[in-house]
Parts: C-alpha cells; sequence; structure tokens
C-alpha cells in the first residue's frame, strides 16, 4: 500500500459500518492474558525480568534484563486436533497465535465454530523468526509437516487451516505489525470479507539478533530500561509477545472494545542520515493527512500512544511532530504515554499492545471514579456484572442519580474522546490508527428519568455530537433491541441480598 488508497470520512461512514475491535487475546512479558496484563499495568509492575533465562548469559555487551513470556514451552495439542509429530515441529510462534485467535473470537463472544467455513480473513505480521533455522536446521525431523510448521508463510494459514476459515490468508513480513492491521481492515472495508483475525508475534530465543540491534543498530540500552521521554533515555528493552485481535463491522459486534475510523500509512524514503534514522517530516505529514482524511478533529484528542522506544533520536522525533501535527488550538494538555516503559519492545508485534493499552487506561480511569459510589450496583438484565468485567460499549444510564462522580463518568463517555495509537519501526514505515472510543453505538451516556420529555433535555444538554435528536432516540432505540449491555445505575434500585437491582421496562425511550 503507498497510503493513499481510496479513503471516506469518518462522518461520511454509514451507523453500523464502521469496524470495531471486538476480540483481543495475548500472551506479553510476565503476563499470560489480557486480565493479567490489565492487573500488571495498574499496578505499576516492572515486566522486564532482570535474567530472562532465554540463553547463558556469555555477552557482556548485552543486557541481561528482557521482557520474557510465561510457558513458552505449553500448548494443548490434542485440542485442536493436532498429532504429537505436528505439534513439535509447529514454531512456538504459530502455537500461540493459533491459541489467542480462538480465544480472541471467544472474546468477541462469538463460538469459533460458527465462523467454520466463514469467508474470515487472517493476516498475521511478522519479521524475523529466531526459531526457524533452529527448528529447520538444528532440530530438524523429516516429516510431511517440518516445512509447514517451521515456515513464517504458513503462519497464517495454519489458523485458517485449523478454524476452517475461507476467507484470504497470508502473512506480511513487516517490521510494523499495525500493517497487518491496516491490511484487515481494508479487507473488511472493501467488502472481501465480514471479519478478519490480526496478530503478530515476536520471541526472543537467540542472543545473535539481540546483538545486532544494541552493537550495530544502537538502539537497545545497555542497561535493560526503557525510558520513553526521558533525558536519561539510551534505548529500548527487547522483549516478547504473542497478540491477535479480531476486527468486524460494528453492527455484527457484541462487543466493542473501540472503533476504527481510519488506518494511514506512509514511508520516509530515502534519507542521507541512514534507513533506521526517523523523519521528522514524513511522521508530521502523515498525522496531518490522517485526521484530513477521516474528518475527526485533532482538537477532539484525548490521549496519544505513542511508539515511545526511548531513543534520544526516535522520541525526540517523534514527540516535535505530534506538537507541530496535532497541538495547534487545543485549550486542553494532549497527554501521551509509552507502554514500552512497563515491558520494553516487542518489535513487530508492539503494535497490538499499544491499542490494548487505551482501554484500560479508560477503564481505570472510570472505574476509580465509579467505584466511589458504593450503593450503585451493575448489572446486565438480572445478571450483577462487576466493573471489572464491563465493556467499553457499555450504555449507562443515570436515573437523576444524586451523586458527585457524574462529572468523571460524563468526562470519558460524552466529551468526544479520541485515543491514537503511534506504531513506528526500524526502517521507519510508520501506521497510524486513530483510535475513536467515542461513536454512536461505542459509547454513550444517557441521564434521564422515566419519561420522554426529560429525553430530550438529555439530548440537548449531553449529546456532543453532530447527531439530529431523531437519530439520537433511533440510536437509543436500536440499541435497546439488539440487546446491548445496558448498566443501570439507580439510587432507588430496590436492595435484595445486599446487591441494588432494577428492571429495564420502566425506562421510557420515545
Amino acid at each position: 500500500m503507498d497510503g493513499k488508497e481510496a479513503y471516506r470520512s469518518w462522518n461520511d461512514i454509514d451507523f453500523g459500518e464502521e469496524i470495531v475491535i471486538s476480540g483481543i487475546a495475548g500472551r506479553f512479558p510476565g503476563s499470560d492474558n489480557m486480565n493479567h496484563l490489565r492487573e500488571n499495568l495498574f499496578n505499576k509492575i516492572d515486566l522486564v525480568k532482570a535474567d530472562h533465562g532465554r540463553w547463558e548469559n556469555e555477552y557482556p555487551d548485552l543486557s541481561t534484563r528482557m521482557g520474557i513470556i510465561n510457558n513458552l514451552e505449553k500448548f494443548d495439542a490434542d485440542f485442536f486436533g493436532l498429532s504429537f509429530k505436528q505439534a513439535h515441529v509447529l514454531m512456538p510462534e504459530g502455537r500461540m497465535l493459533l491459541e489467542h485467535s480462538y480465544e480472541a473470537i471467544i472474546d468477541a463472544r462469538i463460538n469459533p465454530k460458527q465462523l467454520r467455513g466463514k469467508n474470515t480473513t487472517v493476516i498475521i505480521g511478522t519479521s524475523y523468526i529466531e526459531t526457524q533455522e533452529k527448528f529447520l536446521y538444528e532440530n530438524y525431523q523429516l516429516n510431511d509437516f517440518q516445512i509447514v510448521g517451521c515456515s513464517k508463510s504458513t503462519m497464517a494459514n495454519v489458523i485458517s487451516y485449523y478454524l476452517d476459515l475461507k476467507g484470504p490468508s497470508y502473512t506480511v513480513d513487516t517490521a510494523c505489525s499495525l500493517y497487518a492491521m491496516a491490511l484487515g481492515y481494508h479487507c473488511i472495508m472493501s467488502g472481501k470479507c465480514e471479519d478478519a483475525i490480526i496478530g503478530a508475534g515476536n520471541l526472543c530465543l537467540h542472543p545473535i539478533i539481540s546483538l545486532q540491534y544494541a552493537l550495530y543498530v544502537g538502539v537497545l540500552s545497555p542497561e535493560g530500561y526503557c525510558r520513553p521521554f526521558d533525558s536519561n533515555g539510551n534505548g529500548y528493552s527487547h522483549s516478547e509477545t504473542v497478540a491477535i485481535v479480531y476486527l468486524q463491522k460494528a453492527k455484527n459486534a457484541k462487543r466493542i472494545y473501540a472503533i476504527c475510523p481510519h488506518i494511514k500509512l506512509n514511508n520516509d524514503g530515502y534519507k542521507e542520515v541512514g534507513i533506521t534514522h526517523p523523519s521528522l517530516l514524513m511522521q508530521s505529514i502523515l498525522l496531518k493527512e490522517c485526521y484530513n482524511e477521516c474528518g475527526i478533529l485533532t482538537s477532539c484528542l484525548d490521549y496519544i500512544e505513542t511508539h515511545g522506544t526511548g531513543t534520544k533520536v526516535g522520541d525526540l522525533q517523534e514527540v516535535t511532530a505530534i506538537c507541530n501535527s496535532l497541538c495547534k488550538n487545543r485549550e486542553t494538555p494532549l497527554m501521551i504515554g509509552s507502554v514500552k516503559s512497563n515491558l520494553g519492545h516487542g518489535e513487530p508485534a508492539s503494535g497490538f499492545i499499544q491499542i490494548a493499552k487505551p482501554k484500560y487506561r479508560y477503564l481505570e480511569n472510570l472505574f476509580t471514579s465509579i467505584d466511589e459510589i458504593g450503593y450503585f450496583t451493575f448489572f446486565n438484565n438480572s445478571d450483577v456484572v462487576p466493573p471489572s468485567e464491563m465493556c467499553l460499549n457499555f450504555i449507562f444510564i443515570f436515573d437523576d442519580v444524586a451523586c458527585d462522580k457524574q462529572d468523571a463518568v460524563r468526562e470519558y463517555f460524552v466529551m468526544n474522546r479520541h485515543a491514537n495509537v503511534d506504531c513506528f519501526y526500524l526502517c521507519q514505515t510508520y501506521a497510524r490508527i486513530p483510535k475513536h472510543l467515542i461513536r454512536y453505538n461505542a459509547n454513550l451516556l444517557i441521564l434521564f428519568k422515566q419519561d420522554s420529555t426529560n429525553f430530550k433535555h438529555v439530548y440537548n444538554d449531553h449529546v456532543n455530537t453532530d447527531m439530529s435528536y431523531d437519530e439520537f432516540c433511533a440510536l437509543c432505540r436500536g440499541c435497546w433491541q439488539q440487546k446491548y449491555e445496558f448498566v443501570v445505575i439507580d439510587k432507588d434500585s430496590a436492595l435484595t441480598n445486599g446487591r441494588y437491582k432494577k428492571g429495564f421496562n420502566e425506562f421510557a425511550i420515545p
């Protein structure tokens, strides 16, 4: 792709046709799943180990600190119908990508068996695979599955095969995993498929790659600490990641973590300073074009999840591009961050960690505020839902709640908030996803009593979008009919067995 493919403004995309992330799964440094990652991030845990144990410490130029994933050797072959012989020649990245593809589908609240025979796309982003030569040339086993299990070109095909998916299936050899995301996004938008499994994996199993980065590219921190935007930053720590996201259209989604209104790609081209040196000009152009094309005002941005590797040149170029392109005419500060400070750089898979982090940031701030309202209960139909299991597409209904936390909730769910994700890499090919967290059925805060007259008041006071009143009513009726996850917070709810609950039938939607 050349970054100039046909696009539509975000406001031109029909209701329900938006591409959403509805399922996420993965394994990260010191974190066995998404919930484990969330707990570690909330608790501000350093997920880069001081003694990684992946190889003998006989290279004084390499830091002993590295972010490694747990249980590398474990795989439930029987579950997927693989024989002992097949499982032992399938590379670890391939095994974990298969497992987490299955998990991501379930996370989207879909039975994987329902996808059998469907035109589901599978695209895996990868770069170098450190186990490939080891499996092929060192521990080789001559059998009919050896070349399939050890080839990165078949990593996506293995997922399609065992899940019986009929859509396009291929591996993208790229240092920027969000290129795979862009390809999946455009597959759905163009009508080639209805949904897509997109992922990437990176394992650090051989010291040679790390030595190359440390000695010749000069991007690894000698101490093994990644300090983005810090004057003491001197590179990043090498880390492992395997992650999958499930994409589909909003109208088909049972869960919405985030909406992707647009994805933009470009490349630096030739530079005298070298291929690994980032270009301030091209990053600035990418930012400006991305937001101009999708029609999202940069003043609406709330947070930027940056590439942020802790290298002095890279961080300076990125922050300068953000300031030049996104910070003009802002009345409030634009917050930035980088998850690499917690768990290092997952290289070809790092973009998927960046996608997950803003989700948890919003949940953390929201639940911190709501948890102080001690006598309110969240529930979905008749089932009580703990805050930790809530999704970003929950619709909050306040029935004239007398609490001082309404402003805190409104801050995150009404004011057209956006989070942005950056993914840059070694050869300066950039991908940018403006991660629009609020758009019609993504997040909406409704405050109304049990009559339709107050509903008009809600629209006038609390809906900060370009929706007409009729569209607003239609949205709420549609959400009601589609059984979106409603959360009712009502100070007058009846107390039953220590829990407050109230039915939906008394709430009036015009």
